[in-house]
């Protein structure tokens, strides 16, 4: 057998072991610049955080809208000890409000549906915020519950014909809201006035006097209606 033939595998062998060190060596290398430039970015990343400067709340330099977010986190902690606490959702969801966090607002005073169900009070300030929320349909069912629950002395009648005039506008659901509320509250003088201002708006200036006249019935004093029907006269 040839010399050179022996000696063959055992060159092999040298190179196999060279060529696995530098292997080696080569991912030890890409793994120390690696952990170096992770290192680097959180760093970085840990820098720019760190100068990052807090958006502020809108109106946070007014002494109420501070006290809201300085009763917020303190309500919470309350609310985890009381959770059946009606009054306790309440003032949270108007420090919502205050802060400008209408979808907070919103899941809190829901919160406090399920254990004050029958405050009418509550479905109409529910029904402010979706209104804000533009949630025209929750609004809508708001509104209705409040006035179902409480069909006397209610501004709910109001807040319902507004939405149906700007966010929904259906004419004859605004005069149905206005004929509901005037037929619960026959002397509340404000739901006739705005009823006939709407009259007014839509061109019907027969009913709108016909109104008026009727709010003087009730107070002959009124000086809105004497103004209105002057208006309408000349």
């Amino acid at each position: 057998m040839d010399i050179d033939t022996i000696e063959q595998p055992h060159k092999n062998w040298k190179l196999y072991i060279i060529i696995f060190m530098a292997v080696v060596g080569i991912s030890l290398l890409v793994g120390y610049l690696y952990l170096n430039y992770s290192d680097y970015q959180i760093r970085k990343n840990t820098e720019k955080i760190a100068n990052i400067t807090p958006t502020p709340i809108p109106g946070s330099e007014i002494p109420l809208v501070r006290d809201a977010i300085r009763e917020i986190p303190l309500l919470e902690e309350q609310s985890l000890v009381e959770p059946a606490n009606a009054q306790l959702l309440r003032q949270q969801a108007q420090n919502f409000i205050m802060i400008n966090d209408l979808d907070k607002a919103a899941s809190t005073y829901e919160q406090e549906s399920h254990i004050n169900p029958d405050d009418p009070t509550l479905y109409k300030e529910l029904g402010n915020v979706y209104a804000q929320l533009r949630k025209t349909d929750k609004a809508i069912a708001s509104y209705l519950k409040s006035i179902d629950i409480n069909p006397i002395d209610n501004n709910s009648y109001i807040d319902l014909a507004d939405l149906y005039v700007i966010q929904r506008p259906d004419r004859d659901k605004v005069i149905s809201t206005y004929e509901d509320a005037i037929k619960n509250n026959p002397q509340n003088t404000t739901f006739h006035i705005l009823f006939g201002s709407f009259y007014e708006q839509i061109g019907e200036d027969a009913k709108a006097k016909n109104i008026y006249q009727r709010v003087l019935n009730i107070d002959p004093e009124n000086s809105i209606a004497k103004s209105k029907l002057q208006k309408l006269s000349e």
